[in-house]
């Protein structure tokens, strides 16, 4: 596989394209109240799902682009308080625009030894790929069991 078509694979994973929702639509037109409400079988609600992904989201895009992390000791992430609503789907939305501009640009084959001796940008874009698209999944189908599914339209473009 050629750089070009690695950084192709990886920016059509973040976007969902063949593969998954587009990250954006399994949250888009969901309120805070709706977000946040208790599902049966002990399901996270689409608040809770939120927040891990874009807490394992902040975690995987730090080093990747050359930042220092204190990684968690334990998934302490699941218990931890929440940030509003809005703001989760504003980091969510920043996340995954950081990491497509590295899938684009960053050298993918850095190592990042904070994170094992055989990491690299690359595969720090990969497993982030995978995390966000397994929890993805698990939003939609929240968003299905609380009658929160299909969301509305993406607005449309005025630019011409």
């Amino acid at each position: 596989m050629t750089t070009s078509d690695w950084r192709n694979s990886l920016v059509w994973g973040l976007r969902g394209l063949s593969s998954h929702v587009e990250p954006a639509r399994a949250v888009r037109g969901l309120t805070a109240e709706a977000a946040a409400a208790a599902l049966p079988r002990g399901l996270h609600s689409a608040h809770r799902l939120l927040h891990h992904i874009v807490y394992w989201q902040d975690l995987m895009l730090a080093p990747a682009a050359g930042e220092k992390v204190q990684w968690p000791q334990g998934p302490e992430d699941w218990d931890c308080p929440m940030a509003p609503w809005g703001e989760l789907v504003g980091r969510f939305e920043a996340g995954l625009a950081k990491a497509e501009r590295l899938a684009r640009e960053a050298d993918l084959s850095v190592r990042i030894p904070e994170w094992g001796p055989e990491m690299t940008v690359g595969g720090a874009l990969g497993v982030l790929v995978t995390h966000n698209s397994y929890h993805i999944a698990q939003l939609v189908d929240v968003r299905k069991a609380a009658g929160h599914w299909p969301p509305p339209a993406a607005p449309q473009s005025t630019e011409t």
